[in-house]
């Protein structure tokens, strides 16, 4: 099988159940965000040395395929007609995004004022991988508009966005990193 098709020259690309779309469509350009934030978050677990920090990343960047390829379907309408568990966003997905942060949080310093990123090419990835989740996550809020989303979809997204904002305070911690505050 080639990996190219030549369908999508025109600028159309269609979506999971067949239906021909735009490439700039609001879907597309919310799970191409997915897609982009799945690329950053291995770029970090490159960088990083933690196996436990690198085990979370996979963990999520699986569900982050789920997520994506909810996004791509023609007719969300249908997803309640799938039943592929490795599809579903759960509330126990959050629960473990949550559980996480907690775990990491406990042993940071308290902070009043906003963090400036850099000072370790790391810690500027995780803000990088931060800002890009935040954007799928608007992208994501647009769609919900257009057809309602599990709730669990958004949750999960902005849960996200806060554990990489306090993974980049843990790896500030553990690099030894000052912390800059504006």
């Amino acid at each position: 099988m080639k990996i190219y098709t030549k369908k999508g020259d025109s600028g159309n690309t269609s979506l999971i159940g067949g239906e021909i779309v735009k490439k700039h469509n609001i879907k597309v350009d919310a799970y191409g965000n997915i897609d982009e934030l799945n690329s950053f978050l291995g770029l970090v677990r490159d960088f990083s040395d933690d196996d436990q920090v690198n085990d979370i990343i996979v963990t999520i960047q699986k569900k982050l395929f789920s997520i994506g390829s909810l996004l791509a379907l023609g007719d969300y309408k249908s997803v309640t007609k799938i039943d592929n568990k490795k599809l579903q966003i759960k509330k126990i997905d959050i629960d473990y995004i949550e559980n996480e942060i907690d775990k990491i949080d406990k042993n940071l310093s308290t902070i009043t004022k906003f963090t400036i990123p850099g000072g370790h090419k790391l810690i500027s990835y995780l803000h990088i991988t931060r800002c890009v989740c935040r954007r799928a996550e608007r992208k994501i809020s647009y769609v919900n508009e257009i057809e309602k989303l599990d709730p669990n979809i958004p949750a999960y997204m902005n849960r996200l966005s806060d554990l990489l904002f306090i993974l980049s305070r843990y790896f500030c911690k553990k690099l030894n990193v000052k912390e800059l505050y504006w």
